[in-house]
């Protein structure tokens, strides 16, 4: 195939001599094309089934047949085209491949542009400007793909990120990223694997969470190792495992310790052994186990019974007959035949008994406001008249002191002024009815109180308020302001 044709029948109507040096010209051209071209041109890779022409002029006639040089420039043209086209369909479909279409689509629709242009220009034979499309969209391509790393190492770092965060919806979207450039890659296979199972990870991650709050640390281990057996290589439950193992550790050797610290202290010396050997079951190398492996062995060789007594007889110099009561139960609870602790006991329980009754009327003296724990409360104060011995007893006679105060102004009314609108008619509970007025003093003894005030149109108020004894007393306020 030849890429001139001669042109048609335009010179039939000129002079003869002129079609003759016409013909000469075709004919020198034509042996050219034939005889040299050959040489330095090679063939088109698809040859087309229609006979090449000339471009056609804009209004549709044909131009000038091409000379020799042109045919040659334009076969090059057009082959360089065929290598360009070629290689672009290579890289093409490299990147459809690595699926440049979902990371890369407006780039590789760029390029596809180009390649349309190119084809155009090639369709209408213009070889040069088809050349200059396709190198345009090759390169387009190749910086793509060679853009393609960069892309896959983005997507994998977003993917790890995420997967850190909990981001479950960016962690799926970047593995699956990862995988569309590179399908073989094993990060991103492990990635996308991991991103996978995230919801379950994260689940089990809130619910070790929620037991953590609620002080539940074997509960929050076996949700950790769950998360950790869907994935593995979850660094946040790998540490927050180690920490709550270690927490755990801790409490348990702790709560140990200190059972066998109160063992001793109750000396219950069996006890407070097998606590500090189940303590070292759990941190044999923790030094506070030294000490108290010491301390036990000590306490042991010590003569229990003497040292509970002294101990026992100091408590009840000191006035604390609580604590030494529960000595002398300790000691009968391990020989109940000893005598002292169980005579000493009896004084010991009614000694308690009374220090319990004073003390707790003390912490509440409002409550001898009442007629019944008054009478109870007088007659505490006769016992403990009683039971005073000269210096020996100074706590008791400073109980006796603060009680006989309590008692006296339990029964002194003291004046408290009342404060109304007028309008409200006020109920002091337990008292009186005191109408309605402006101001109004009664006399109270201490207690609580609770007065109301109700007014046509206005919702109902309640008034609660203590009187304490003391010589001066806030004002209390009652009236109805609120309109129903």
């Amino acid at each position: 195939m030849t890429d001139t044709h001669p042109p048609a029948d335009a010179s039939l109507h000129r002079p003869l001599n002129r079609k003759n040096l016409l013909m000469g010209s075709l004919l020198a051209v034509a042996a050219a094309v034939v005889l040299v071209l050959p040489n330095y041109v090679t063939e088109p890779w698809i040859a087309s089934d229609q006979p090449a022409t000339a471009p056609l002029t804009s209004d549709g006639g044909q131009l000038a047949t091409l000379n020799p040089s042109q045919i040659a420039e334009n076969k090059q043209y057009r082959r360089d085209a065929q290598v360009l086209l070629a290689e672009i369909i290579q890289t093409r479909s490299n990147l459809e491949q690595r699926g440049a279409g979902e990371w890369a689509r407006f780039a590789l629709e760029t390029a596809q542009t180009n390649i349309q242009r190119g084809d155009d220009a090639y369709l209408n034979t213009s070889y040069s400007k088809a050349t200059e499309r396709y190198t345009e969209a090759l390169e387009q391509l190749k910086e793509l793909y060679n853009s393609a790393d960069a892309a896959l190492a983005s997507s994998l770092k977003k993917a790890s990120e995420s997967l850190k965060n909990g981001d479950i919806e960016a962690a799926v979207g970047a593995a699956d990223s990862a995988l569309l450039i590179a399908p073989d890659n094993i990060e991103a296979q492990r990635l996308s694997a991991r991103a996978s199972v995230l919801p379950d990870v994260i689940e089990q991650l809130q619910e070790a969470d929620k037991a953590l709050n609620a002080g539940q640390l074997e509960r929050a281990i076996t949700a950790y190792r769950r998360a950790l057996k869907s994935d593995a290589e979850h660094l946040g439950a790998q540490r927050a495992l180690r920490k709550t193992q270690t927490a755990k550790r801790e409490r348990d050797f702790t709560a140990q310790m200190s059972l066998a610290w109160q063992a001793l202290d109750s000396n219950q010396f069996s006890l407070a052994k097998q606590a500090f050997e189940r303590a070292t079951a759990i941190d044999a190398n923790n030094p506070a186990l030294d000490q108290g492996r010491s301390q036990l062995a000590t306490r042991q060789a010590d003569h229990r019974s003497s040292q509970q007594l002294v101990s026992a007889l100091r408590l009840e110099r000191q006035e604390a007959w609580q604590k030494a009561l529960y000595l002398y139960d300790q000691m009968l609870v391990e020989d109940s035949s000893l005598t002292e602790p169980r005579v000493r006991r009896v004084n010991a329980a009614v000694r308690a008994t009374l220090d319990r009754q004073v003390r707790a009327l003390l912490a509440a003296p409002l409550e001898l406001s009442n007629a019944a724990t008054y009478r109870r409360s007088r007659q505490l104060l006769g016992d403990l008249d009683g039971l005073v011995n000269g210096d020996d007893t100074p706590k008791l006679r400073d109980q006796i002191a603060r009680l006989k105060t309590a008692l006296q102004r339990s029964q002194t009314a003291t004046d408290v002024e009342f404060r109304s609108d007028g309008l409200t008619n006020v109920t002091l509970y337990r008292v009186s009815k005191l109408g309605t007025f402006t101001a109004q003093r009664l006399q109270l003894k201490p207690g609580r109180y609770r007065a109301s005030g109700a007014r046509n149109g206005y919702r109902d108020v309640l008034v609660e308020f203590i009187i304490d004894g003391q010589a001066v007393n806030p004002p209390i306020d009652i009236r109805c302001s609120e309109l129903i």
